[in-house]
């Protein structure tokens, strides 16, 4: 038997073990039997527990959102933007938020104390509270048509939004004085934070907006700072008035009183004399003063000068 007979025999043996059957095989899957089934991805039915689970999360979430942003907003109404200062004697002091709403209102001295012990300030708006403090300030006699005069002072880091309010403030008390029972006279001013003015109010125990407008007269007018920290708002005003002295960066309206400004201080004297230098202030000083008593005086003097005339005669 050659080698190529063999080669035959042994493929004649291999093609009869393993026969050709993927025809067959091809046509029994061509022909599917019984009911064919398609494969997805299967999705559970959600638990009523489970509903309820995250229904309560949804909920919790909200509240957390709200609680957030009532927060927010709540830090933002009480966040001080501005502090107000309204100087007469009493000295009082406003501090707002930005939209101009009070967030607190505190006494910068005993007199201040008296005029907001009646008051509930706190989230009222800024044109409300100024009525308030004036009008508390009229009843308790601190403001009269003699002594009409108050400082406004305006504080905010800002300076544009500082000038701004002061703005609006100046329109908001020329509509409060309209419903007083005198003519008032408002002087306003932004606050500038130097030493001397911290310095001053610290030792003198006055308000910082007096105290810069205290050291702009005194710069003026040459007068003591220490003199003039003793006299009330009106008392300076008419001072600046009667001197005729320019202060910068105030803005100022109405006329100051001109009856019983007189008290104690060597600048009070000096507005006096001012006073009787200049033809309007003393015709307007003469028309303002209270004469009841003068012919009752009068009489007095005529009295006492007979008597010293005769007892020096018979002397």
């Amino acid at each position: 038997m050659t080698d190529r007979e063999l080669e035959m025999r042994v493929q004649q043996a291999f093609d009869a073990a393993a026969p050709d059957i993927f025809d067959s095989v091809m046509a029994e899957c061509s022909a599917p039997r019984g009911k064919v089934v398609a494969l997805t991805k299967s999705r559970k039915k959600k638990s009523g527990f489970a509903k309820r689970l995250l229904s309560i999360a949804a909920v919790m979430a909200l509240l957390i959102c709200a609680a957030a942003g009532g927060a927010y907003v709540n830090g933002q109404e009480n966040a001080v933007a501005s502090v107000v200062t309204l100087d007469v004697n009493p000295s009082v002091e406003l501090r707002l938020n930005a939209r101009d709403k009070v967030v607190d209102a505190a006494a910068l001295n005993g007199d201040g104390q008296a005029i907001l012990s009646n008051l509930e300030l706190r989230g009222e708006k800024l044109s409300a509270a100024l009525a308030d403090v004036i009008g508390s300030m009229r009843d308790n006699g601190y403001l009269t048509p003699e002594k009409n005069s108050v400082l406004v002072t305006v504080d905010n880091s800002d300076t544009a939004k500082a000038e701004a309010l002061q703005q609006r403030i100046d329109t908001a008390m020329a509509k409060v004085m309209e419903t007083a029972d005198f003519d008032g006279a408002v002087i306003s001013q932004v606050l500038q934070k130097t030493d001397e003015v911290t310095e001053l109010a610290r030792s003198l125990a006055i308000s910082p907006g007096k105290s810069q407008f205290v050291s702009a007269i005194s710069a003026a007018s040459g007068e003591s700072v220490e003199e003039l920290a003793k006299l009330n708002i009106s008392d300076l005003n008419l001072l600046r008035t009667l001197k005729n002295l320019d202060i910068e960066n105030i803005v100022a309206c109405g006329t100051a009183g001109a009856a019983d400004y007189i008290s104690e201080g060597t600048a009070a004297l000096e507005a006096l004399k001012a006073a009787m230098e200049d033809d309007g202030a003393v015709e307007k000083l003469y028309r303002a003063m209270d004469v009841s008593g003068v012919e009752e005086l009068l009489q007095k003097v005529m009295l006492y000068a007979d008597l010293e005339g005769r007892v020096s005669g018979n002397g």
